[in-house]
């Protein structure tokens, strides 16, 4: 089977959509491969001889013979499958109807309709898990670990993710309510307007002598090059101190998350995979860091995948301080498989580990100083002004490791 792309996230198509297209892009972790001829390479799989395969099959030519109304064939078929992976017990593999695949295929170009919120199922309940800046969801003040319960009026709970996804997503410039709990507070209704989703992936700042950087959306193929193109134009600028932002940064490519973590650790191990039946895998570092500015990390729970691995590398290398609150905890890795009809599978097939040999699935980047952020409604950004601070104490000859929340 050949491979195409490895990935990262969280679904890098990210085991999580996103509310107008489903985007598992943040959260996936893996490669991509095309499945045509999987089955004629598998033959056992199709060998039904007493194997529970024949069961299947026997169950499925009795209802489509034997039921009392004419089954969907499309429904029985999706159904099974659905059934198969949900047995799993792992919200990031999943299975893509064709139009569905196609919208994923959308969000990893940065470039799609909908409401801009990465979402999952967490307990049966729809949960964001990160909304982009400047979309629809963003404007909205949804947050990282808002509830969903109800769309149209419709409840949430025990919902397919893929069924939420698409009673959310639509065309620009329609509109979708969905209510929404966030924390202990009353559930509220918001009305979204449906858009056209252009995704800046960075942004930068100069405050002060402290540069700001941004990665916003997820670790594409550019997220390397442009992280040192703006440590070096905020170097140029006056920049002493570098705060990396990944907060509500749903992950990407692998090798991007390898890279990005170069920009800032010479040499070493930034990330080690373990398949089922494979020899580890480590990526090391490409020796294009700036190992000398002072920076810190800022995440928060909306930090997944390649956002984790970063933050998981700087921090067991000592590199600069974790700041904000507990991230994600997406560990694992999927692979994106391109099925012969057009459908797609995301398939959790390995755990990634940092350079110390820390998993993070499930348990998330513990931050170095811990800070909360204010609730909504508040403007203040307590986080960054913690960074800010912290990198001025740096930059005055404190050792960070002596600070404490």
């Amino acid at each position: 089977m050949p491979k195409k792309a490895m990935k990262i996230t969280g679904v890098t198509l990210l085991a999580v959509f996103i509310a107008a297209c489903v985007f598992a892009g943040g959260l996936f972790l893996g490669e991509r491969v095309a499945l045509n001829g999987f089955v004629a390479n598998h033959a056992s799989l199709s060998n039904s001889n007493g194997s529970t395969f024949s069961v299947l099959e026997e169950i499925y030519n009795i209802t489509m013979t034997q039921y009392v109304e004419t089954p969907n064939k499309t429904k029985l078929v999706n159904g099974a499958i659905n059934g198969m992976l949900d047995a799993l017990g792992d919200p990031h593999t999943m299975h893509f109807s064709k139009t569905d695949f196609q919208h994923v295929n959308e969000v990893t170009e940065g470039r799609f309709e909908g409401v801009g919120m990465t979402l999952e199922l967490t307990d049966g309940q729809l949960t964001v898990v990160s909304p982009i800046d400047g979309t629809p969801a963003g404007q909205a003040g949804l947050k990282a670990g808002d509830k969903i319960t109800a769309i149209d009026g419709k409840p949430t709970k025990d919902m397919p993710l893929d069924t939420a996804v698409n009673k959310i997503k639509g065309k620009s410039g329609t509109k979708v309510t969905i209510t929404v709990v966030t924390g202990d507070t009353p559930a509220r209704d918001v009305t979204l307007t449906r858009a056209e989703i252009r995704v800046p992936n960075i942004q930068s700042k100069l405050e002060g002598n402290i540069g700001y950087i941004r990665l916003i959306h997820s670790f594409d193929s550019s997220a390397g090059p442009d992280v040192r193109k703006e440590i070096l134009k905020l170097k140029a600028e006056g920049a002493k101190g570098i705060v990396f932002d990944l907060r509500n940064n749903p992950g990407g490519l692998l090798i991007s998350g390898v890279d990005v973590a170069s920009a800032f650790i010479g040499k070493g191990v930034i990330v080690s995979i373990r398949e089922k039946n494979k020899a580890e895998q480590r990526y090391t570092a490409t020796g294009t860091a700036d190992t000398e500015i002072p920076m810190c990390v800022l995440v928060n729970k909306g930090s997944a995948s390649a956002s984790e691995i970063v933050a998981g590398a700087i921090q067991d290398y000592g590199r600069g301080p974790i700041i904000g609150e507990q991230s994600y905890g997406k560990g694992s890795v999927q692979t994106v498989m391109d099925l012969s009809d057009g459908s797609g599978l995301i398939i959790t097939t390995a755990k990634y580990y940092t350079p110390k040999g820390r998993t993070i699935n499930k348990v998330g980047v513990t931050p170095d100083i811990k800070v909360a952020q204010p609730p909504a409604g508040d403007a203040t950004d307590a986080q960054l002004n913690k960074a800010l601070e912290v990198l001025q104490l740096m930059l005055g000859g404190t050792d960070w490791k002596t600070l404490k929340n």
